[in-house]
């Protein structure tokens, strides 16, 4: 029942859902740590540790120091996930280090080695104050109870796990985790009276009610998040853990073609963009795509619940003659720029660096080079092919046909129903997106919201239950929905994708089209969207277009069993064989020379 946002999946066009909230937060900090703590000890320590508490969610960092200019950070409330820290640097007052793949950035000061660093966690936009202790030892996270279940969620199967630290006044302190999602640190508001649980989970909108048994080895009772599900936990010894993914499809090498490390500049920004160029071993000069990832901060391989679609693709693509361009988008990566605050226009001027990069270099036939977008990059595709008429094809997977506003309507509506929701709930979930579209389209994408949020969130509030679509204990939660939702939608991004119409574009294509959607796609609707494609290439009198959908695939090209989100990082494939098939020869159809 939930979606994310952050690291692995990204994608801003599941960001206004009812659904979990995996973000780093936006929030007031807080000093709590649920870890134990060790003493501090000096700078050259191998390991430090933090916690900070934004937006009803904990996150607690261990950060190992490799070199003096290397370390790693674990993020226990993501799934024990590991981030490599860029520019990372520390002595005995200042420590600091960037995290390029997810826009994150610390800097923090002391006066004494003694002391922990003090500073401020800096991403998307927000400032959360972060204390980061030396440690003599690696730091271990001690719940003093744990209890894990099976959510069983329409289709869906998660693994749950709370975990209660005893406080200093004798209560204890639950922290909610979604242990298949590595999703974690939810904090839990609420009480254990007796046998009696009642928590409450503000950041993600739920609750949880249930009866601890006489000997205290398991609770039976009702996780409710717009839908209420039985969820029986049983007492645990140790913190649950996750098998790795397997991924059998991703590339390893040696590689039968050649790969390239390149650098080229943006065409109006002056940003360095790094990616990876393949060839095939045989012939001197190749036909090439160029690969335009979806929403959210892509790195190269559009990388995404340990699953590397454009890695796959390429790898794909090359092997039968197609050269193939990837490249880490705007502060993603090894690519400098800043990723926050750009819109679909901004990734459009990138990919036109990349066609003019790929021009000059002496293996790429400079009129055989085509653009294959998925999700947002399905609709940039268009965009940039309609203005340059030397774009030899474009591939759309999963690209909208229609604006932002409808997509996003079409999502919550698919979601929640592949959620188990109710008709009840399924209209509040679209009115309650069509009300804070309504309010964020009154601000400009560069105010602050902060100055004018709460009054915002009141209106909604107060229109969502003047028609009767909340229920009385439900305020909590469908509040901090509601913020969240605004939060998102006040960013020049989000303002671009609601209003822009791909109609446009796609009627001045002239190069051949092929666009692939899934019949599973619940976050670009192939009912909804591949009409509209189809409508727009023959208004513009296009003769040479394939639209097809593909049954079965979800909106990553996954074969799947209902399309849900939850899905995406549980199915071992990353592309279908069948949808590789059908774009790479018909590719070849058009470029590869008999």
């Amino acid at each position: 029942m939930m979606y994310q946002l952050k690291k692995n999946f990204r994608s801003r066009w599941s960001a206004v859902m009812f659904l979990l909230l995996m973000v780093f937060g936006l929030g007031k900090s807080s000093d709590s740590m649920a870890a134990a703590q060790s003493p501090t000890v000096p700078v050259k320590s191998k390991y430090l540790f933090g916690s900070m508490e934004t937006g009803g969610r904990q996150f607690r960092f261990v950060i190992e120091v490799l070199s003096p200019t290397t370390a790693e950070l674990t993020s226990w409330d993501e799934g024990n996930m590991k981030f490599k820290l860029d520019e990372f640097s520390m002595d005995d007052s200042i420590l600091q280090f960037k995290i390029k793949e997810s826009n994150a950035a610390y800097k923090g000061t002391r006066s004494d080695i003694q002391q922990p660093y003090t500073g401020d966690w800096t991403q998307q936009g927000s400032n959360i104050e972060l204390k980061l202790s030396n440690q003599n030892d690696q730091p271990q996270d001690q719940p003093d109870e744990i209890w894990n279940g099976i959510l069983v969620a329409g289709p869906q199967k998660l693994n749950i796990q709370l975990r209660g630290y005893l406080q200093g006044d004798g209560k204890i302190r639950y922290y909610f985790d979604s242990v298949s999602q590595k999703a974690g640190g939810f904090v839990g508001e609420g009480t254990r009276d007796g046998r009696k649980l009642k928590l409450v989970f503000a950041a993600i909108g739920a609750k949880y009610r249930g009866e601890i048994s006489e000997n205290e080895q398991t609770v039976e009772g009702k996780f409710t998040q717009g839908v209420a599900y039985d969820l029986k936990l049983n007492r645990a010894k140790e913190l649950a853990v996750l098998n790795p993914p397997k991924r059998p499809q991703t590339p390893k090498p040696p590689f039968p073609y050649a790969t390239r490390e390149i650098e080229f500049r943006s065409n109006d920004d002056k940003i360095k963009l790094a990616g990876t160029l393949t060839t095939p071993n045989e012939g001197k000069k190749f036909p090439l795509a160029i690969l335009i990832s979806g929403s959210g901060p892509q790195d190269r391989d559009e990388t995404l619940f340990d699953h590397k679609p454009f890695l796959v693709i390429a790898d794909h693509l090359t092997r039968n003659g197609i050269a193939v361009l990837r490249f880490d988008e705007r502060g993603v990566g090894k690519s400098t720029g800043k990723f926050e605050g750009s819109t679909s226009k901004d990734f459009a001027r990138d990919v036109e660096a990349a066609i003019a990069y790929a021009k000059t270099h002496p293996e790429i036939e400079g009129g055989q080079i085509g653009l294959i977008g998925h999700s947002e990059g399905g609709y940039i595709a268009p965009m940039i092919a309609a203005r340059d008429q030397s774009i030899a094809f474009i591939v759309m997977l999963a690209g909208p046909g229609v604006n932002g506003e409808q997509i996003m309507y079409s999502q919550g509506r698919l979601l929640g129903q592949a959620m188990g929701a109710g008709e009840d709930e399924l209209k509040r979930i679209r009115v309650g997106q069509e009300l804070a579209a309504a309010q964020a389209k009154k601000l400009g994408p560069d105010e602050q919201l902060s100055k004018r949020i709460g009054g915002m969130v009141d209106e909604v509030f107060e229109s969502l239950k003047q028609q009767g679509l909340i229920e009385d204990d439900k305020e909590n939660e469908v509040r901090a929905g509601i913020a969240a939702n605004l939060k998102v939608m006040n960013d020049p991004w989000f303002h671009f994708f609601m209003k822009h119409e791909p109609a446009p574009s796609l009627e001045k294509v002239k190069c051949p089209v092929l666009a692939l959607n899934g019949t599973k796609d619940l976050q670009v609707d192939y009912k909804l969207n591949l009409p509209a494609i189809e409508a727009a290439l023959k208004k513009g009198e296009h003769k040479d277009f394939v639209v097809s959908e593909m049954d079965g695939l979800n909106h990553l090209f996954q074969s799947c069993k209902t399309g849900s989100i939850a899905e995406y990082g549980e199915i071992e494939e990353t592309f279908n064989p069948k949808a590789l098939s059908v774009m790479t020869d018909w590719i070849r159809g058009k470029v590869i020379r008999k």
